[in-house]
């Protein structure tokens, strides 16, 4: 009997501790989203006189893009980083030294306090905050007002970026990643609920680096698409691959090349534990091993002694302005997993000029510019940041979930226009290359502490009953021997 007590108070513990286990897993995200409806604005209405799409994304090299927006009544203009790798929409509520400007809670007549504390952690910072809700438009972006919900930060370790011109997030992920919980509506469900946007998708040209002269300090700027396509955005065809776990936009890698040849790896490892595109990271992440034969493929291309400390990002490397390190280095490629079927897969053609990325920091020589290795190495996890978004036009397609990709027209030729491209779809071994153990495991694990915890009830129930007759008997010897006392 003491045997299997023991075996099931372990049983218990395993238990407990495996339900702690996930709900620690669900609550880290990555990391490392749109108006009451008067009229729709087409894309037509976010054109210049001449036609040209207006670039309603600005921002600064590696310092992510961001959008404009009006907050609260009257409205006060908060300027937000696009981030469809997480879900809250969150502002500056109180003084930052690389904040110029914060949200004023106090003078919005609209503001609702919800009483209720979030706090959410990136890949890099993390802030904390109180939840409320308030009216957002954006002034280049969907011709309406809408009611959303809004983090107010009150705290934050290295979430902001000095001189980045932004000062808070606009989270474009599913509300799955929504802190605390899902019951916290994403601003661009929120829009889609009030049908301030025509469809349920979004589309986004991040074109990098603008065309600059010598002296001039690098922007970036960009344009984005609520619910609609914009076909001038892009050039050829728009290949799809699947969102397998709507969450972050989860998709999945059957493989990378470097110079044509493919790295010849175990697909699933291009995919461990997940693969997402992310507009608010700003590198290509990949784990260990898969970094490790990126760079052994690219070291052999090197005429020109670039140090190591270049190619773990500590280092950057300048060169005049007439000349880049573009030349020297191949082209990479990705493929996806074609949403046509298991059997289909497309390529996006990566050129050196989105994997060494340029730097907001300029050379000791008037005139440098420098570079930074735009692939760095992450624990687990693939992320296809703005780096390799910036060669193509990206379509995040939620209603039929799927996220698109074309090459894209930004710019003319040359620094602007990395000569990307977008090829197939091609056929292939219709192997499965989508990394699903983490999540397996967890249900497995959930299933035998259910099943456990079911036998551990039933051993317990005789000790129960036993214990209970004792009792009763106890009871009853103590009445008939206090009876006899006082007679």
């Amino acid at each position: 009997m003491r045997v299997r007590i023991d075996f099931c108070w372990t049983t218990i513990w395993l238990f407990l501790m495996c339900l702690l286990d996930l709900s620690y897993e669900q609550n880290v995200p990555k990391r490392k989203a749109f108006h009451r409806i008067p009229l729709l604005r087409t894309k037509r209405d976010l054109r210049d006189s001449n036609g040209v799409p207006m670039e309603n994304l600005k921002g600064r090299p590696g310092q992510g893009y961001y959008i404009a927006t009006n907050l609260g009544k009257p409205p006060q203009r908060i300027n937000v980083l696009v981030d469809t790798g997480s879900s809250n929409f969150a502002v500056a509520a109180s003084p930052h030294p690389y904040v110029p400007y914060y949200f004023h809670i106090e003078k919005s007549t609209t503001y609702k306090d919800l009483n209720t504390v979030v706090s959410v952690p990136y890949t890099q910072g993390n802030w904390e905050g109180e939840l409320g809700s308030d009216l957002l438009n954006f002034i280049e972006g969907p011709n309406a007002t809408v009611r959303v919900d809004v983090a107010s930060i009150l705290s934050s370790e290295n979430f902001f970026i000095n001189g980045s011109m932004w000062e808070g997030i606009l989270g474009l992920g599913y509300a799955r990643l929504a802190k605390p919980d899902s019951s916290v509506v994403p601003v661009f469900d929120q829009f889609v609920r009030e049908k301030a946007v025509q469809k349920d998708s979004f589309s986004m040209q991040l074109c990098g680096s603008s065309e600059i002269e010598p002296s001039a300090e690098p922007t970036v700027a960009g344009t984005m698409v609520f619910g609609d396509i914009d076909d001038e955005l892009y050039k050829g065809d728009l290949l799809y691959t699947p969102i397998v776990k709507k969450w972050y936009y989860e998709v999945v890698i059957t493989d990378i090349a470097v110079d044509g040849e493919s790295l010849a790896l175990d697909c699933k490892k291009y995919n461990y534990d997940k693969t997402i595109v992310d507009s608010g990271t700003t590198n290509l992440r990949v784990s260990e091993q898969v970094f490790n034969s990126i760079l052994d493929r690219l070291r052999k291309f090197d005429r020109l002694g670039v140090p190591d400390d270049f190619w773990y990002g500590r280092q950057m490397m300048c060169w005049n302005y007439d000349k880049t390190p573009w030349e020297e280095f191949p082209d990479m490629s990705l493929s996806l997993l074609s949403s046509i079927g298991a059997s289909k897969e497309f390529r996006l053609k990566i050129p050196p000029q989105l994997y060494l990325r340029e730097t907001i920091e300029h050379g000791p020589l008037l005139g440098q510019h420098c570079y930074k290795f735009a692939i760095t190495k992450a624990e687990k996890g693939t992320v296809i940041g703005a780096v390799i978004m910036e060669g193509f036009y990206v379509v995040f397609d939620r209603e039929n979930v799927q996220v698109g990709f074309a090459a894209t027209t930004c710019g003319a030729e040359g620094r602007l226009n990395p000569r990307s491209e977008v090829s197939g779809p091609f056929s292939r071994d219709p192997v499965d290359c989508e990394y699903i153990e983490t999540e397996s495991s967890d249900t497995a694990l959930l299933t035998v502490a259910y099943v456990m915890a079911g036998v551990c009830g039933l051993c317990l129930l005789p000790i129960f009953i036993l214990l209970g007759q004792a009792s009763c008997r106890r009871k009853k010897e103590n009445r008939l021997l206090g009876g006899s006392e006082f007679q």
